[in-house]
């Protein structure tokens, strides 16, 4: 019986398609399900996963669920819903076209490094084996778990590079204040406290300003304990 009703609303939409040029309707949230094909449970489930990917990340990931692209193919229309909803460089775009059986993630330039068009052959490839059986729902958790681990790993992996790279960028700075300061606080004769505010004034201007705000930062360090700093 359901395949009967699907047959019978794809003819209903391919000749209306034949007809009219294809609409794009606005998004409803994260989850855009304009068929009332994916069941509540699912639903719930993946609005948490684009949720979570929003709030960790600057990714904008959005899944819509058509009845039929019309008279367009399933990728060009996942393209023009993508511009159409402004998704941006960072946007990603999970498309289900129910009577089509077809499936289209559309990604912004930003996520190129994680969803190549490779990988993203082979999430629609895995949720078409789905369609086709009529599992909607459980194509829909399939591809957008896929695409949410994908991005969620990348995100905690880069920021990892970034922590370790800030680290290893401010370790000779460091040294360098430091030796600078100790020599120049015992060529003027100076004490523990010239040396310390010389150092610490330093690494307060690196923090906000980087190697220019460290120099500017132990001057002032060293100028200011000048006077009562010295043996």
């Amino acid at each position: 019986m359901k395949k009967i009703m699907l047959l019978l609303l794809g003819i209903i939409f391919c000749a209306a398609g034949l007809a009219e040029a294809p609409e794009f309707p606005a998004p409803l949230n994260t989850l855009s399900d304009y068929t009332g094909m994916i069941d509540a449970p699912t639903k719930a489930r993946v609005k948490a996963l684009a949720d979570e990917v929003r709030r960790i990340t600057p990714v904008n990931f959005k899944a819509a669920i058509i009845y039929t692209s019309g008279s367009i193919e399933v990728a060009a229309y996942g393209e023009e819903l993508f511009d159409e909803w402004g998704m941006g460089q960072s946007g990603v775009l999970l498309l289900i076209s129910i009577l089509d059986q077809d499936v289209k993630v559309v990604a912004g330039r930003d996520l190129g490094h994680i969803l190549s068009p490779y990988v993203r052959d082979m999430i629609e490839w895995t949720m078409i084996a789905s369609l086709a059986k009529g599992e909607f729902s459980k194509g829909l958790w399939l591809g957008s778990a896929v695409i949410s681990k994908l991005i969620l790993s990348e995100w905690r992996q880069a920021r990892k590079r970034v922590y370790l790279l800030d680290w290893r960028a401010a370790i000779l700075p460091f040294v360098f204040l430091t030796v600078a300061s100790v020599l120049l606080t015992v060529i003027v004769g100076g004490n523990f406290i010239m040396a310390y505010a010389t150092i610490t004034a330093g690494l307060f201007g690196y923090l906000f300003l980087g190697s220019v705000g460290m120099a500017l930062g132990a001057a002032l360090g060293f100028f200011i304990t000048w006077g009562g700093g010295r043996k």
